[in-house]
């Protein structure tokens, strides 16, 4: 072989792996094994830019701060997001209204006053189940007592034997426990109703400004911005964020509203008092996926200890809960809701984590509408597409032809 055509094959070898990588199925790389071609990582493009400490730290002591902030800030940032997030729901719904002649401020007043009466009706209406029940358990709780403890007798005298070694061997000189006493449980719960009232005022308060102001602040968005791209850009943003959490929001209220209507009814035909309570509860718990349905479960629990002498009708009530779940999360909700938000599971369970630790139930329940605003406005913004990719689930299965394609071959 002569030098040139030697030197023509060497310059044909980079470009043959370069289009055999950019035509390679990813799946055939991660199952093809270890190859000599990929042995040397050092080589790869992207690892062999410097890494800025500085940079780093910075970007460290930045998420730090945020983390703080949201933390310590909840009672002002937490009422904005539910809010944004119930805009997006409803400025559909306005925007339909409009088309027919009706002004968007009156149409938004209308869909604000309905919505606040129908949640203090519904509060209303099930205070009175609640109290009632209430009353009820208190007078039941000394059989809950005896049941529980002849369930754990066993325990008791491992904790007896534990407490009597313990005082054999310890130093009777010991200093006196101090004990630092805390809120009562009746203080407690006083503030913390006097904070969700503040917040969810709040809330409805701005829900009110947003829904009316005919979408000032995309308005002002699109005027300031300079290109007629970034323009239309930001406008397609909006509206496929909306889209996305208006579907997401309209869809899991629908499935949990009929949720908690089977739930109440099956709880009724097996004799559980205030039914209809008990199914709010499972519906609004539905609300966080994963979690949710196990916190039902154990409420409902606790139900069937106090409303029945045998255990085993009081294990009828969870057991119901866990039926409804299973139907809902394999069957209802992938016909309803499908691949079209396509989260990836561990995501939405990290998110979940996230937004419980930082602000309680209400961020658990917000956490999936966040999730899916992130990864709208991440699919629409090239150099986030690779946060994109992340947060998304598996491929969406094929359709039509392109699956009886796959079949044949």
């Amino acid at each position: 072989m002569t030098t040139e055509s030697r030197r023509n094959s060497g310059d044909r070898k980079p470009t043959g792996r370069k289009e055999r990588e950019e035509t390679e199925d990813p799946e055939s790389l991660l199952q093809g094994g270890e190859s000599d071609e990929y042995s040397d990582v050092t080589q790869l493009k992207g690892l062999r830019k410097p890494i800025s400490i500085s940079a780093v730290m910075l970007t460290g002591l930045f998420t730090l701060a945020l983390l703080g902030f949201l933390y310590l800030a909840k009672q002002l940032i937490l009422p904005i997001v539910v809010a944004v997030l119930v805009n997006f729901l409803l400025s559909p719904i306005v925007r339909w209204t409009h088309r027919r002649g009706i002004p968007r401020p009156v149409s938004g007043l209308i869909l604000i006053v309905l919505l606040v009466s129908g949640l203090g009706f519904g509060l209303y209406t099930l205070s009175i189940p609640a109290t009632s029940f209430a009353q009820d358990a208190r007078q039941r709780i000394g059989s809950l007592k005896e049941k529980l403890r002849e369930a754990s007798q066993p325990i008791e005298q491992v904790q007896e034997t534990a407490r009597e070694v313990e005082q054999v061997t310890a130093d009777t000189e010991a200093p006196p426990a101090v004990t630092i006493r805390g809120p009562g449980l009746l203080e407690s719960a006083i503030g913390y109703v006097q904070s969700t009232s503040a917040g969810l005022l709040a809330a409805f308060i701005l829900l009110l400004f947003l829904v009316c102001s005919d979408e000032l602040f995309l308005h002002k968005l699109v005027r300031v911005l300079p290109t007629l791209h970034d323009k239309r850009l930001a406008v397609e943003i909006f509206r496929q964020i909306e889209c996305d959490v208006s579907y997401y929001l309209g869809t899991i209220t629908l499935i949990n509203m009929g949720l908690g209507a089977t739930a109440s009814l099956l709880l009724w035909m097996v004799g559980v008092p205030s039914p209809i309570l008990w199914g709010v509860l499972v519906g609004t718990l539905n609300f966080i996926p994963y979690l949710g349905p196990g916190m039902a479960m154990i409420v409902l629990a606790l139900v069937g200890l106090l409303s029945f002498d045998e255990l085993w009708m009081a294990a009828v009530p969870p057991l119901v809960v866990l039926g409804l779940n299973i139907v809902e999360a394999n069957i209802v909700t992938p016909l309803t809701i499908g691949n079209r938000l396509n989260l990836n599971p561990v995501v939405i369970f990290l998110s979940l984590a996230f937004w419980g630790f930082l602000w309680g139930i209400a961020g658990m329940i917000i956490a999936v509408p966040i999730l899916v605003t992130v990864k709208t406005l991440c699919d629409h913004v090239e150099p986030l597409e690779p946060i994109s990719e992340f947060l998304a689930g598996g491929e969406p299965p094929p359709a039509g032809e392109e699956r009886g394609a796959e079949a044949k071959n």
